[in-house]
């Protein structure tokens, strides 16, 4: 597609002794909002070429892999308008994300439009913090991590499930509980090894049951050291 394209540019500036096409963006930033249930969001960035010879749209790249986008065509001619169609997946986003889509067009061909796309992918679960850790040999004690769902979900502590793993085979074993925190979208994860005595890590996973998946809450890596 890359080289069809520049194959027109090369037409075009054979014709033409000094180009003088101008694209003006009716915006070059979007911020789209996004709910619990959003998969995917899209934005249009609309554009009109002001000038007085055609402009060809040589290249499009994004920002990021969860990004696709769609153009009608490559050549606009003097007075016509067009669009660039973005999409973001956010299956695996979470926050607010901030990303860019650069446009190379033979008005400037190494100096490239920059359209930013914004959303705010609200986040279902936060499971904190990322470690617990206890000293070799000292006397077993509870630590917590903190499992908190956005307000928009009602949880049901009986869709939460945690598991322990010896992944690496470290001989390391704990015991865990589910329980309650202080305002219903808030839960505790209590976590106790059964004893001290190896130096080693293993993996506290949380799951919760959201329809008819059960999605990966977080991970909290646990260690003896």
């Amino acid at each position: 597609m890359r080289r069809r394209i520049l194959l027109i540019f090369s037409f075009i500036l054979a014709g033409v002794p000094c180009l003088r096409g101008a694209l003006e963006w009716e915006s070059v930033e979007k911020v789209v909002p996004s709910g619990l249930e959003t998969e995917r969001v899209e934005a249009a960035f609309a554009f009109r070429n002001t000038g007085e010879d055609p402009v060809v749209i040589l290249d499009i790249k994004h920002s990021c892999g969860c990004m696709t986008e769609e153009l009608d065509k490559e050549v606009y001619e003097p007075g016509e308008s067009g669009e660039i169609r973005v999409a973001m997946d956010l299956d695996s986003l979470r926050g607010e994300q901030v990303k860019t889509v650069r446009v190379y067009t033979s008005e400037s061909p190494d100096m490239p439009r920059i359209l930013t796309f914004i959303t705010d992918v609200p986040v279902r679960y936060d499971l904190k913090p990322g470690i617990l850790a206890w000293k070799f040999r000292s006397e077993p004690k509870v630590r917590r991590a903190s499992l908190t769902f956005h307000p928009g979900i009602d949880p049901d502590p009986g869709k939460v499930r945690v598991l322990v793993e010896d992944r690496d085979n470290t001989g390391l074993a704990f015991k865990s509980a589910l329980k309650k925190g202080r305002h219903s979208h808030h839960l505790f994860v209590e976590v106790l090894p059964k004893k001290l005595g190896t130096m080693g890590h293993s993996y506290l996973s949380v799951f919760y049951n959201h329809g008819d998946d059960e999605v990966l809450v977080g991970e909290v890596y646990l260690i003896v050291n």
